[in-house]
């Protein structure tokens, strides 16, 4: 059977994902398990069109809030975000159960494997630690990634096929040797490959950058819980939830490269770009193949291609909504700073009060007191 589908192979990564299919994914029939034939279509168009996007799920009042008055998370003292994380993981744990969606024990991460090089497969967090060495200011995004960012928003932002089209393979090789060989011993050099480099080449490079990390953007442990929240009605608000979960590193260029996105997709009269187009290439970056997929067949692996790029499309979509706080934390934070002082609670001694509602074992409002040492276990066990 012919394959009739247009592919993009990445080739740094070694893994091939469809990313366009005008028609069906078989030329003819498709051979049904019982030995009869089937027309059903399994082009990747067809898949896509025929869902609602994650983005009109989310047109509901909530969603169209413009964050006026709302804390982001970059405002934050580490402090606060200690004492936050278990809050935020129980609000996303009450907000998937609601769906169906099993969150669980979030699992440690992988031991991280041995980093090559000294630029490229190497995480964030080694990154801002190479950076420390070269300049005095403390930053969050890697000086790598502010660096290609800004020649692409300089140069690029209006160049048709920006991202979609690959920059020449000699060149590409050549300069990403280059830089790993020079960005840290001399930044003017590497400034200078940077500044005299062909747009489809640095496009190229972000994606390789992204892809070689020791762990994926959205990291080892929170990826799947991501890509789960597609199937959560208010899936902005579970992303919301799940960005403030990032390290701080993640977070931070993540923040960066989808800024980046939404400018090239407010230039697509120029560039050609839509946000379909835009979610279609950036997608396997930020929701790696060989980490989601199972071995379940084609269509199966279609079809999580095509979720994986709505997921894409929506975050394009949300922008600053995601690194918003919820009201409800902020207030529940600043119980917990004050000792609790400025709320009468059911529980008295001066603890923060978190309700539960869990109408499948009969819980309806339940208050459970919390203090910064309080843990998502603690309240489970409760």
């Amino acid at each position: 059977m012919l394959l009739k589908f247009l592919i993009f192979v990445y080739r740094f990564s070694n893994v091939v994902c469809v990313t366009r299919s005008h028609d069906s994914l078989f030329e003819n029939e498709r051979y049904t398990g019982g030995g009869g034939r089937s027309a059903e279509a399994l082009g990747f168009e067809e898949m896509w069109a025929g869902g609602e996007s994650l983005t009109s799920i989310n047109n509901n009042e909530d969603s169209q809030d413009d964050g006026s008055g709302r804390t982001r998370v970059d405002f934050l003292a580490e402090e606060d975000m200690t004492v936050l994380r278990p809050l935020i993981f129980v609000e996303l744990s009450a907000l998937m159960d609601k769906s169906g969606q099993r969150v669980g024990k979030v699992k440690p991460a992988k031991r991280k494997r041995k980093e090559d090089g000294t630029l490229f497969g190497l995480s964030l967090a080694t990154l801002l630690e190479k950076d420390s060495h070269i300049m005095v200011e403390t930053h969050s995004v890697p000086l790598v990634f502010q660096k290609v960012l800004g020649e692409l928003e300089k140069r690029g932002i209006q160049e048709e096929g920006i991202l979609r089209v690959a920059g020449n393979k000699q060149r590409v090789e050549s300069l990403c040797a280059k830089l790993d060989h020079e960005f840290y011993t001399r930044p003017e050099v590497a400034d200078h490959l940077i500044a005299s480099a062909h747009v489809h080449e640095l496009s190229t490079l972000l994606k390789r950058l992204i892809r070689l990390m020791p762990q994926p953007l959205l990291t080892s442990h929170l990826l799947h819980l991501f890509y789960q929240s597609q199937g959560v009605p208010d899936c902005l608000q579970a992303l919301n939830l799940l960005v403030l979960l990032l390290p701080t590193e993640h977070r931070a260029t993540l923040y960066a490269l989808l800024t980046f996105l939404a400018n090239v997709v407010a230039n697509q009269q120029s560039n050609k770009m839509s946000a379909h187009n835009v979610a279609m290439i950036m997608a396997p970056s930020f929701f790696p193949p060989n980490v989601l997929v199972a071995k379940s067949g084609l269509k199966a692996e279609l079809g999580l291609a095509v979720q994986c790029c709505r997921l894409m499309e929506a975050m394009m979509d949300a922008g600053e909504r995601l690194w918003l706080v919820p009201n409800q934390l902020i207030r529940q934070l600043r119980i917990i700073n004050t000792g609790g002082r400025k709320e009468n609670n059911d529980i008295g001694g001066g603890a923060a009060v978190v309700r539960i509602d869990a109408p499948q074992f009969l819980l309806n409002s339940v208050p459970i007191a919390l203090d910064k040492y309080s843990t998502v276990g603690d309240v489970i066990i409760r």
